[in-house]
C-alpha cells in the first residue's frame, strides 16, 4: 500500500529474529482446560507446540519452549531511530468440553 511506502521513505529494513523463551505459565481456572501460549505480531504467528493441561489443582506448568518470529524492522537513518513495532504475548485458554479459545492477554 501507498501509505506504508511513504512512511517507510528514509529508511533502511533489517530482518531480526526474536525469541521468547516461555519457562512456565500460572493461571487459576475453575474448570479443567487446556492452554496454548501464543507470541503474535500482525498476521505472524508462534505457538507452544503442546497444549498444556490446566484444571482447579493444577494452575502452573512447566513449559520451556522457545517462540520464534521474524520482523523487519526499519530505521530511520537520519535520527539513527528504529520505528515502534508492536506484539502480542497470549495465553489461549480451551474447555476440556470444547468450543472457540479464550484469549487472556
Amino acid at each position: 500500500k501507498m501509505s506504508r511506502f511513504i512512511g517507510r521513505i528514509g529508511t533502511k529494513a533489517f530482518k531480526f529474529q526474536v525469541d521468547i523463551i516461555v519457562k512456565t505459565l500460572s493461571v487459576q481456572i475453575p474448570v479443567a482446560a487446556q492452554a496454548t501460549v501464543v507470541f503474535k505480531r500482525g498476521p505472524k504467528r508462534a505457538e507452544t507446540t503442546e497444549k498444556y493441561q490446566l484444571d482447579k489443582s493444577r494452575s502452573v506448568v512447566h513449559i520451556n519452549e522457545t517462540l520464534s518470529l521474524l520482523a523487519t524492522l526499519y530505521k530511520n537513518i537520519k535520527k539513527d531511530l528504529f520505528q515502534e513495532k508492536k506484539g502480542r504475548l497470549l495465553v489461549e485458554i480451551t474447555s476440556a468440553k470444547g468450543g472457540a479459545p479464550k484469549v487472556l492477554g
